[in-house]
This record gives C-alpha cells, sequence and structure tokens, in this order.
C-alpha cells in the first residue's frame, strides 16, 4: 500500500512538474493571453513574447513550433489534428501537415539494451551485424539497418528508452484539459474534446506497441499479395516484440523526389491510383500517413509502403456510402449527398433540409463548375465535412482520416502530373466500380442478405407480439416517455427541498443559539461553548445554501461567442477611432469573418 501510495504521488509530481513546462512553453511562443488564471494558481512568472505575426498564417506557424517543442505527444497530437479537416481551418491543416517529429539520436550503447531488454537476447546472438549510425531518429523510435544471420538485410526499428512515461504524463494532461473545456465551453460540445483526446489516446497507445503496427504490416502485405507493382515489407515476427520490431530492408528512394516530366511519373502515377482504389474500395483498409516519405520507389519502379503506426479502416457500408457520395456529386442528386453527408457523421439537433441542401448545392457548383484540372476533390471533401459540422452534425473520424490521406495523395498526383484531368483520370475506375457494385452476382449477394434480414425480422415478430400481449394480461406492461421538463422536475425539486431544509435546521441553530446564550451549560470563560459552536453552525448552513442557490443560477456551458463579438467590435471601434486611417489588414479580415462566422452559427442555433 505504501509503495503504492508513493508511486501515485511521483505521478502527481511530474504532472504538475509537466503541467509547468508547458504553460512556460504556451507563452515563450506567444499564447499566454489562453492562460487565464493557470499561471498565477500555480505561482509561476512567465515571460510572454509577444507574437510578432498577427496573420492567420503566422499564428498557425507559432502554433506549429510551439507543438514541436513541447515533444512527442504533442507532435503526435498535432499529427492526428491534422487529419481533422472538419475541426480546423485549412491554415492550421497545412501548416500542422509540416509538423517534424526529430530528436536527439539514442545513444548507441542505449540502443544495444533496448533491443536486448525487448527480444530477450544478446545482440550479437540476434544480428550479425548492426549498423551503429541511425537510418532515421523519431520522438518515439530510432531505426536502424541491420543483417540476419541469415544473410537477409533488414532495418530495426527501436523505442527509446523512457517515452512511455513521458506520453502517459502528458495524457493525463490532456484528459483533464478535455474534460474541463467539455464541462465549461458551450461551442466545443460540437467538437467533443474528450473524444478527441480518447481517440488520440488509444492511437498513442498503439504506436507504443509495436505489435500493434507490426499487425497492420502483416495485414495490408496480405492485401497486396500478387498485386504488380506494389511493395510492403516482410516482418520478422521472431525478432519483433512491443519494443523492437525487425522488417525487410527495401531500397529505394521517396516518392518527393521523382520528377514530373520524367520516364518515371507515369508509371508511379498509374501504380498509386490502383493502390488508392484497392485500399479505399476493396480493402476498407487504407494508410493514414501516405506521405512521400512513406512511400518508396524502387530500383524497378515499383512502389514500397512503408510505417504503418496510423491506418485507417472502412466498414462496408461506409465505402457503400462514398461510393453513392462520389456518383451523387458527378450526377448533383443533392438529395443523396445530404442524406449520405447526414449518414457520415451523428445529428445533434434537428437539421432544417431546405437550407442544408440549399448549402450542398452551393459546395457542389462551386467546384464543379471549375475546369477539370482545376478541381480539388480532397477540397471538395472538407467542404463537404464543414458543411456537416455547420448544421451540428458531428463527422465520424474515420472519414476525416480519409480525407486527410486522400487529399495528401491527391497532392503527390498533381505534382506528378500537374496539368491532370481528374475526371478523365476517375473514368476508368468509376466504370470499374459501378461494375463491382451492381454486376448481377452482387445483386444476388445484396438481395439475398437483405431477404435473409428481412426473414429474421418478420420471425421474430410473433415472438415479440406474444410476450407484449402477455405483459399487458399480467399488468406488467409498461410505456416509458422522454421529456426534458419532466426529468428536470424531480431534480429541481429535489435541490428546493435540500435548500428549504438547510434554511430550516440554519434558523433553528440560530434560534437555539440565541436560546443558550444565558442558559449555557457549557461556559469557558465566560464564553458560552454550547451557544457559539451553533451560532457558527448555523452561519456555515446559511453561507452553504446561499452559495448553492447561486451557482446553481449560473451552472451552465460558458459561451465564448458574445466575448469574441464583444472583443472584435471593441477592436473595430478602436481602429476606427484613429487619426491616420489604416489600409485593410488580415487581422481585420480575421476578426470580421470571426465575427461573420459568429452571427451565423448563433443565427443558425436560434433557427
Amino acid at each position: 500500500m505504501a509503495k503504492q501510495t508513493t508511486s501515485l504521488l511521483g505521478n502527481l509530481v511530474t504532472d504538475i512538474d509537466r503541467l509547468t513546462t508547458i504553460i512556460k512553453t504556451l507563452s515563450r511562443h506567444g499564447f499566454a493571453q489562453y492562460l487565464g488564471g493557470v499561471a498565477d494558481t500555480l505561482g509561476l512568472k512567465v515571460e510572454s513574447l509577444e507574437a510578432t505575426e498577427e496573420d492567420p498564417a503566422g499564428i498557425a506557424r507559432r502554433f506549429r513550433l510551439m507543438l514541436e517543442e513541447l515533444g512527442p505527444t504533442f507532435i503526435k497530437l498535432g499529427q492526428v489534428l491534422s487529419t481533422r479537416m472538419d475541426l480546423l481551418p485549412p491554415h492550421i491543416i497545412r501548416e500542422l501537415s509540416k509538423l517534424q517529429d526529430n530528436a536527439p539520436t539514442i545513444s548507441y550503447e542505449k540502443v544495444l539494451v533496448a533491443i536486448e531488454s525487448g527480444l530477450g537476447k544478446p545482440v550479437d546472438e540476434l544480428y550479425a551485424w548492426l549498423d551503429e549510425q541511425p537510418l532515421a531518429t523519431a520522438s518515439i523510435a530510432q531505426v536502424h539497418r541491420a543483417r540476419l544471420h541469415s544473410g537477409e538485410d533488414v532495418v530495426i526499428k527501436v523505442q527509446r528508452p523512457g517515452i512511455e512515461g513521458v506520453i502517459r504524463a502528458d495524457l493525463d494532461i490532456l484528459h483533464v484539459l478535455a474534460r474541463l473545456l467539455q464541462a465549461t465551453v458551450q461551442e466545443v460540445e460540437l467538437y467533443s474534446p474528450r473524444e478527441i483526446v480518447e481517440i488520440f489516446d488509444r492511437a498513442l497507445s498503439l504506436e507504443l506497441n509495436f505489435l500493434a503496427e507490426a499487425t497492420h504490416l502483416k495485414t495490408f502485405r496480405k492485401n497486396f499479395e500478387g498485386v504488380e507493382n506494389i511493395i510492403v515489407p516482410k516482418l520478422y515476427e521472431e525478432f519483433s516484440s512491443p519494443t523492437v520490431m525487425t522488417q525487410e530492408r527495401i531500397e529505394g528512394y521517396s516518392l518527393a523526389l521523382v520528377e514530373p516530366d520524367s520516364d518515371v511519373a507515369p508509371k508511379v502515377m498509374d501504380t498509386l491510383l490502383e493502390a488508392i482504389y484497392l485500399m479505399i474500395f476493396e480493402h476498407g483498409y487504407y494508410h493514414g500517413d501516405p506521405h512521400p516519405g512513406n512511400i518508396l520507389v524502387t530500383p524497378d519502379d515499383k512502389l514500397a509502403f512503408l510505417d504503418f503506426g496510423l491506418v485507417g479502416r472502412l466498414s462496408k457500408s461506409q465505402v457503400d456510402d462514398i461510393v453513392v457520395l462520389c456518383l451523387s456529386v458527378l450526377n448533383g442528386d443533392l438529395d443523396s449527398i445530404a442524406r449520405i453527408v447526414m449518414r457520415m457523421g451523428t445529428p445533434t439537433q434537428r437539421i432544417p433540409m431546405a437550407q442544408f441542401k440549399r448549402t450542398i448545392s452551393e459546395i457542389r457548383a462551386r467546384y464543379i463548375e471549375q475546369s477539370l484540372e482545376d478541381i480539388d476533390s480532397a477540397a471538395l471533401l472538407q467542404d463537404m465535412l464543414n458543411a456537416g459540422t455547420q448544421f451540428r452534425i458531428k463527422v465520424a473520424h474515420e472519414y476525416a482520416i480519409l480525407g486527410k490521406a486522400t487529399g495528401t495523395l491527391e497532392g503527390i498526383i498533381r505534382k506528378l502530373e500537374p496539368e491532370l484531368d481528374i475526371l478523365k483520370t476517375a473514368q476508368p475506375y468509376a466504370a470499374r466500380l459501378i461494375k463491382d457494385r451492381y454486376n448481377p452476382q452482387k445483386l444476388v449477394e445484396n438481395l439475398t442478405a437483405s431477404t435473409l434480414a428481412m426473414s429474421g425480422f418478420l420471425q421474430e415478430i410473433p415472438g415479440q407480439m406474444s410476450q407484449i400481449l402477455m405483459d399487458l394480461e399480467g399488468g406488467s406492461l409498461r410505456l416509458e416517455m422522454g421529456n426534458q421538463g419532466l426529468d428536470d422536475l424531480g431534480r429541481d425539486l429535489n435541490r428546493a427541498s435540500t435548500r428549504l431544509s438547510l434554511a430550516l435546521t440554519s434558523a433553528a441553530l440560530f434560534v437555539s443559539s440565541a436560546v443558550l446564550f444565558g442558559n449555557d451549560p457549557l461556559v469557558y470563560k465566560k464564553v458560552p461553548i454550547l451557544a457559539v459552536l451553533s451560532l457558527l453552525a448555523a452561519s456555515s448552513l446559511f453561507w452553504i445554501g446561499l452559495g448553492s442557490h447561486f451557482w446553481s443560477w449560473r451552472l451552465g456551458k460558458l459561451r465564448l461567442a458574445p466575448l469574441f463579438r464583444l472583443i472584435g467590435k471593441v477592436r473595430r471601434f478602436a481602429t476606427r477611432g484613429r487619426s491616420a486611417p489604416k489600409p485593410e489588414t488580415p487581422e481585420a479580415n480575421k476578426q470580421l469573418d470571426a465575427a461573420d462566422v459568429v452571427a451565423a452559427a448563433d443565427k443558425q442555433a436560434a433557427a
């Protein structure tokens, strides 16, 4: 018990120290205004560097640099947030996509200790040769080249010693901050920071366990087995553990080095398009971070995918929704588009369908009316997700990861072929998609599945009806109805009765103290002890009751929208009052845009 208590105290001290570091880093990068009174509460004297870049791009850049300085947990959080096009504006997404997961090199001696600790054998017994110089270094792991005793060239991914403790402390702090935000700020309800942190926690926990990445690697290798021009490295399970992973070494160069006008570019682009189609529409299992550094071009012009720490999964119904959405956008079927966007998330309030369809129509027209080579499918998907968010639809995170991955891949393809005709390129894949979706065998399978489901439903109806009649006959049938006002009534009555009890008890103690002042049997130095105690208890109950009344009266989530509007008005008034007129600045545009967004949100909430 004493050991457990000591461990808990040690974790608490570690978390407080880490929180102090986070606050100082926030302040140093010009974000002290968001700290409120937290620094004063902890007794910290922080020196805030005033922001020299007030435009949105400059603020986004400082935010990225701050995350990089805070270390691996926050770098990974930024990378996860860069996939959430439904949450953050484009300039933040672009900046977070540049996050560099760099870290100091682990010494060779520590690498040897980590390998032996993870695999349980001396390094000499495991590998015939191990390169002392790292091939790549990141905040969670370091990669080295090696050779097995069987002569096969491999790469070893070794987890940094002690990194799990640092990440756990950061995750504890993030959980607390997310709960605080969701409990107090009304505007973050739709974005669910607690859910984001929980998803991030699970993803990072899996990334700390290399066996999870090994499972992804084996699945991808199986999915692409027999597919020409696509390579997934082989995993050596006997040389892998939760902290060490050994896989086949593939020779090649980064996809970013392929020149657009080279002979290799068309081959690489065709292979990449085939990989995208297979991952999304056939496997439903795709690479979540397919940037050029994770894709190698081999000497024989094949593509090799690396680093499967982040993957995305799509169910069969989600794949079908994506297919219908793509076809509906091309055909201009607004009803289907609106229905699919709603199915891609969870509506948190009643949606005015006419207004929602009008917004969808405007987005579609804005992109489809462009020239073919200018159509940005990733931006189209992002605007569709943003439309869902605008109408209080909480989009499933699987689609957000998919949007980020497809945006990255489209950027690679456009670099390989700057004048790419998207629709012409997509035609063969669309025909293939329709053929696979509506071929007779597929239709028979879907009809059979629907028939079996309906058959099971019909078979259950007699039993369910019989149970209802038996409950009705026995008097045990209960009907439950929900009403928010009635649900709150019991709580309000309980609160009122509690306050009444406190008031009566306080009054009784006041009366008893008055009576005891002249007849107190317990007197110390002419002070009536029982009377004083009774008076103190009565006063305490009075202030508790009064405080609980005002607390419940003010109870509710804080709305920041009025505060933002007030700040915007004050700043515009101050700017207008200056003697010399100044040209319009990006900051002014940002304030006006923010005010317009807030006004639109309030108008939508009122509707």
